[in-house]
C-alpha cells in the first residue's frame, strides 16, 4: 500500500494521493490531501503538496459539475465561460473581466460554480 514501512503518515498520504490522481480517483485523492493539509500549518505544505491539493479540488469539481451541467443550463454557461476565460489572454493577466452586451463585468467564475456544487 504504502512506498516504504518507515514512512510517515504524511509522506503516505501524499503517495497515495498521487496514486490516486493517476487512476483519476478525485474524491479520494481530495480525501488524502485534506488529511496532509489537517496535519500540518498551510506555511509547511511543499510546492509539490500545493500543487496536488489544488489539482485534487479543482478535478473533483470538474467532474461534479460535468455531471451537472446537462440539467442545469445555468451551470452550462458558467461552465462555457469558464472554459473561454482559461482560453483567453485575460487569463494570463490574472482579470476575471468578463463582456456581456457591452458592459464590462468582474466575475469569480470559480468562486460561483463552488458555491453551486457545494466545493
Amino acid at each position: 500500500m504504502a512506498a516504504a514501512d518507515s514512512s510517515s503518515p504524511r509522506e503516505e498520504n501524499v503517495y497515495l494521493a498521487k496514486l490516486a490522481e493517476q487512476a483519476e480517483r478525485y474524491e479520494e485523492m481530495v480525501e488524502f490531501m485534506e488529511k496532509v493539509a489537517k496535519s500540518v500549518d498551510a506555511e509547511e505544505l511543499t510546492v509539490e503538496e500545493r500543487n496536488l491539493l489544488s489539482v485534487a479540488y479543482k478535478s473533483a469539481q470538474d467532474i461534479a459539475l460535468a455531471e451537472l451541467a446537462p440539467t442545469h443550463p445555468i451551470l452550462r454557461m458558467m461552465l462555457e465561460m469558464r472554459s473561454r476565460k482559461h482560453l483567453s489572454h485575460n487569463q494570463a493577466m490574472g482579470s476575471n473581466n468578463v463582456v456581456v452586451g457591452g458592459m464590462c463585468i468582474t466575475l469569480n467564475i470559480d468562486s460561483m460554480l463552488g458555491s453551486i456544487v457545494g466545493f
